[in-house]
């Protein structure tokens, strides 16, 4: 039976969409009238692709950015970015090195970037500070490392964008 809706739309569309589709231009040309009838158009046409891409992002938000992730930390994030209303803006990166110089985090497929509204990032940084198996929690300024006390971010990226999570050595690895 053929897929219909989302479900026929390829994951990486979606992905992009709610990734990036507050950025992309509106794929159609908005009707040129300027009288109360070309303002009712506009208006229309621009709520639809604003809910479609709403739609998008609720449907694999959590989900985009996790394709090289350890399989325990791609379902810890997701679970993460649904539970506090947040989108994954970074995941793995291959060879990727701190500005320090050390290998990342993000290059073991144990770290995840998480982004969306400061209220909820701000909440996110506090329920995970503390926790085990975090390794790295830094958000605006500030960072918590293997569970630590928060500590102010020595970096020259303070992520106020976003909250970096890096999952402690064998988090998300299969056991045995």
């Amino acid at each position: 039976k053929a897929a219909t809706g989302l479900a026929a739309v390829p994951m990486g569309m979606l992905g992009m969409l709610a990734n990036r589709g507050s950025k992309i231009k509106l794929p159609f040309k908005l009707y040129g009238g300027g009288g109360i009838v070309g303002q009712a158009v506009r208006h229309g046409l621009t709520r639809a692709w604003k809910g479609a891409v709403d739609k998008a992002r609720s449907f694999v938000g959590a989900a985009a950015n996790t394709r090289g992730l350890l399989p325990g930390v791609a379902g810890m994030a997701s679970m993460l970015a649904r539970q506090f209303g947040l989108n994954i803006s970074s995941g793995f990166r291959a060879g990727a090195i701190t500005e320090f110089g050390n290998q990342s985090l993000h290059g073991l497929g144990r770290a995840v970037d998480l982004a969306g509204p400061s209220g909820q990032m701000q909440a996110l940084f506090s329920f995970l500070q503390g926790k085990p198996g975090i390794q790295e929690l830094i958000y605006n300024g500030r960072a918590s490392y293997n569970g630590g006390p928060v500590v102010p971010y020595s970096g020259t990226d303070k992520h106020t964008d976003h909250v970096h999570v890096g999952f402690g050595d064998g988090y998300g690895q299969p056991s045995g």
